[in-house]
């Protein structure tokens, strides 16, 4: 399997770019910003598995209800940045 990545117009919100992610050249989920919460939208069709490891530092919100936006499964994550180091294979915050 091949993985990659493509810059695109985003076909419902106009001068909005987002990133295809393909798999085997066939486009299988998107990324674009969520600027209302300060990060990401991931959206695809094709989620069929998600790990999120436990000790997970952050907030990961799922929208899959009919009235969401987009109409299609989706991931939204927030971000906040902050000073870190990695010590021992785990992120450890400074502040």
């Amino acid at each position: 399997m091949a993985i990659s990545f493509r810059i695109a117009k985003h076909s419902i919100r106009p001068g909005t770019k987002l990133i295809e992610i393909l798999l085997n050249n066939n486009v299988v989920a998107t990324i674009y910003s969520d600027t209302e919460r300060d990060g990401i939208i991931v959206t695809s069709a094709h989620f069929f598995k998600k790990d999120v490891p436990r000790d997970f530092d952050g907030e990961v919100i799922e929208d899959n209800g009919e009235d969401s936006f987009p109409p299609i499964p989706s991931v939204k994550i927030t971000f906040k940045p902050r000073r870190y180091v990695i010590r021992h294979g785990k992120i450890q915050y400074l502040e």
